[in-house]
Protein backbone atom coordinates (compact mmCIF):
# COMPACT_ATOMS: atom_id res chain seq x y z
CA UNK A 1 0.00 0.00 0.00
CA UNK A 2 1.60 3.37 -1.06
CA UNK A 3 0.93 6.68 1.36
CA UNK A 4 -1.17 8.67 -1.43
CA UNK A 5 -1.00 11.62 1.49
CA UNK A 6 2.59 11.52 1.12
CA UNK A 7 3.29 11.21 -2.66
CA UNK A 8 0.85 14.10 -3.24
CA UNK A 9 2.41 16.59 -1.06
CA UNK A 10 6.04 15.41 -3.15
CA UNK A 11 3.75 16.03 -6.64
CA UNK A 12 2.39 19.88 -4.84
CA UNK A 13 6.44 20.30 -4.31
CA UNK A 14 7.77 19.00 -7.59
CA UNK A 15 5.57 20.84 -10.17
CA UNK A 16 3.12 23.28 -10.21
CA UNK A 17 1.45 21.87 -13.63
CA UNK A 18 -2.29 21.05 -13.32
CA UNK A 19 -2.43 18.41 -16.16
CA UNK A 20 0.95 16.65 -14.93
CA UNK A 21 -0.14 17.20 -11.23
CA UNK A 22 -3.37 15.29 -12.58
CA UNK A 23 -2.12 12.58 -14.12
CA UNK A 24 0.37 11.67 -11.44
CA UNK A 25 -2.87 11.95 -8.49
CA UNK A 26 -4.27 9.65 -11.25
CA UNK A 27 -1.20 6.88 -11.14
CA UNK A 28 -1.40 7.53 -7.40
CA UNK A 29 -4.90 7.05 -6.55
CA UNK A 30 -4.97 4.03 -8.52
CA UNK A 31 -1.52 2.68 -9.85
CA UNK A 32 -3.18 -0.46 -11.10
CA UNK A 33 -5.25 1.41 -13.47
CA UNK A 34 -2.25 3.86 -14.58
CA UNK A 35 -0.20 0.79 -15.03
CA UNK A 36 -2.83 -0.78 -17.65
CA UNK A 37 -3.00 2.43 -19.61
CA UNK A 38 1.02 2.63 -19.89
CA UNK A 39 1.95 -0.87 -19.62
CA UNK A 40 4.70 -0.42 -22.75
CA UNK A 41 6.30 2.41 -21.13
CA UNK A 42 6.57 0.03 -17.85
CA UNK A 43 7.71 -2.56 -20.36
CA UNK A 44 10.51 -0.34 -21.95
CA UNK A 45 11.95 0.07 -18.66
CA UNK A 46 11.69 -3.86 -18.35
CA UNK A 47 9.29 -3.46 -15.68
CA UNK A 48 5.43 -5.45 -15.20
CA UNK A 49 2.69 -5.89 -12.94
CA UNK A 50 4.80 -8.47 -10.71
CA UNK A 51 6.50 -5.16 -9.77
CA UNK A 52 5.88 -3.64 -6.60
CA UNK A 53 2.76 -1.03 -6.53
CA UNK A 54 4.82 1.91 -4.92
CA UNK A 55 7.68 1.08 -7.51
CA UNK A 56 5.33 1.19 -10.37
CA UNK A 57 3.37 4.60 -8.84
CA UNK A 58 7.48 6.18 -8.37
CA UNK A 59 8.35 5.42 -11.78
CA UNK A 60 4.61 6.38 -12.88
CA UNK A 61 5.78 9.77 -11.98
CA UNK A 62 9.21 9.95 -13.12
CA UNK A 63 7.34 9.51 -16.64
CA UNK A 64 4.83 11.85 -16.11
CA UNK A 65 7.38 14.15 -15.24
CA UNK A 66 9.32 13.36 -18.26
CA UNK A 67 6.18 13.52 -20.37
CA UNK A 68 5.90 17.20 -19.52
CA UNK A 69 8.77 18.22 -19.77
CA UNK A 70 9.63 18.43 -15.90
CA UNK A 71 12.32 16.61 -16.15
CA UNK A 72 14.74 15.13 -18.57
CA UNK A 73 16.58 11.99 -18.24
CA UNK A 74 20.70 10.90 -18.91
CA UNK A 75 22.57 8.14 -19.05
CA UNK A 76 25.54 7.95 -16.93
CA UNK A 77 27.90 8.12 -19.35
CA UNK A 78 26.69 11.01 -21.52
CA UNK A 79 28.51 13.84 -23.50
CA UNK A 80 28.70 17.79 -22.18
CA UNK A 81 27.02 18.86 -25.27
CA UNK A 82 24.10 16.08 -24.18
CA UNK A 83 23.39 17.01 -20.91
CA UNK A 84 23.20 21.01 -21.24
CA UNK A 85 21.22 20.16 -24.70
CA UNK A 86 18.74 17.94 -22.68
CA UNK A 87 18.47 20.28 -19.83
CA UNK A 88 17.49 23.23 -21.98
CA UNK A 89 14.43 21.00 -23.02
CA UNK A 90 13.24 21.11 -18.92
CA UNK A 91 10.75 23.97 -18.56
CA UNK A 92 12.27 26.96 -16.10
CA UNK A 93 15.65 26.21 -16.94
CA UNK A 94 18.02 29.18 -18.27
CA UNK A 95 19.65 28.83 -20.97
CA UNK A 96 23.42 26.92 -20.41
CA UNK A 97 26.14 27.12 -23.05
CA UNK A 98 29.57 24.99 -22.56
CA UNK A 99 31.88 28.10 -21.45
CA UNK A 100 33.10 27.52 -17.50
CA UNK A 101 32.75 23.41 -18.17
CA UNK A 102 35.72 21.02 -18.74
CA UNK A 103 34.34 18.04 -21.22
CA UNK A 104 37.01 15.45 -19.72
CA UNK A 105 34.90 15.67 -16.94
CA UNK A 106 31.50 13.51 -15.96
CA UNK A 107 27.87 14.18 -15.48
CA UNK A 108 28.20 14.35 -11.77
CA UNK A 109 31.01 17.28 -11.99
CA UNK A 110 28.88 18.83 -14.52
CA UNK A 111 25.53 19.08 -12.60
CA UNK A 112 27.90 19.84 -9.97
CA UNK A 113 29.12 23.01 -11.47
CA UNK A 114 25.48 23.70 -12.74
CA UNK A 115 24.31 23.74 -9.45
CA UNK A 116 26.84 25.83 -7.84
CA UNK A 117 27.85 28.38 -9.99
CA UNK A 118 25.00 28.90 -11.90
CA UNK A 119 21.80 28.25 -10.33
CA UNK A 120 21.79 28.61 -6.85
CA UNK A 121 22.57 32.42 -7.97
CA UNK A 122 18.91 32.25 -9.44
CA UNK A 123 17.41 30.46 -6.24
CA UNK A 124 17.24 27.36 -8.15
CA UNK A 125 18.63 23.49 -7.91
CA UNK A 126 18.88 20.36 -10.35
CA UNK A 127 18.02 17.03 -8.47
CA UNK A 128 17.93 13.52 -9.47
CA UNK A 129 15.33 11.34 -8.62
CA UNK A 130 17.02 7.97 -7.92
CA UNK A 131 15.27 4.92 -9.95
CA UNK A 132 17.64 2.46 -8.86
CA UNK A 133 19.35 2.71 -12.41
CA UNK A 134 22.60 3.94 -13.66
CA UNK A 135 20.49 7.28 -15.35
CA UNK A 136 19.85 10.48 -14.14
CA UNK A 137 16.77 11.27 -14.25
CA UNK A 138 17.09 15.07 -13.47
CA UNK A 139 14.18 17.66 -12.50
CA UNK A 140 14.63 21.83 -11.77
CA UNK A 141 13.28 23.01 -8.23
CA UNK A 142 13.43 26.03 -6.10
CA UNK A 143 16.61 25.70 -3.37
CA UNK A 144 13.72 26.89 -0.90
CA UNK A 145 11.86 23.25 -1.70
CA UNK A 146 14.53 21.44 -1.93
CA UNK A 147 15.12 19.45 1.85
CA UNK A 148 11.47 18.87 1.69
CA UNK A 149 11.31 17.25 -1.39
CA UNK A 150 14.28 15.13 -0.21
CA UNK A 151 12.50 14.35 3.54
CA UNK A 152 9.34 13.36 2.33
CA UNK A 153 11.04 11.14 -0.51
CA UNK A 154 12.93 9.50 1.85
CA UNK A 155 10.07 9.00 3.97
CA UNK A 156 8.61 6.88 1.02
CA UNK A 157 11.72 5.00 1.05
CA UNK A 158 12.83 6.91 -2.11
CA UNK A 159 15.76 9.37 -3.07
CA UNK A 160 15.79 13.02 -4.50
CA UNK A 161 19.20 14.52 -4.03
CA UNK A 162 20.90 16.96 -5.62
CA UNK A 163 21.55 15.59 -8.71
CA UNK A 164 25.09 15.93 -8.56
CA UNK A 165 24.60 13.54 -5.78
CA UNK A 166 23.19 10.72 -7.58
Amino acid sequence: MIDSKLYKELIEKITTNVEARNDMFQCVDNTEEYYAGHEEDYDNRGMDDTCDQDELCWIGIVDILQKYKELVEFDYACYLDELLYGLSEIKGMPELDEGGFDEDENIAEWLRVINEKILAAQGKVLLGIDIESDCYPIILADVKDADSIEEIARQLNHRIIPAQNL
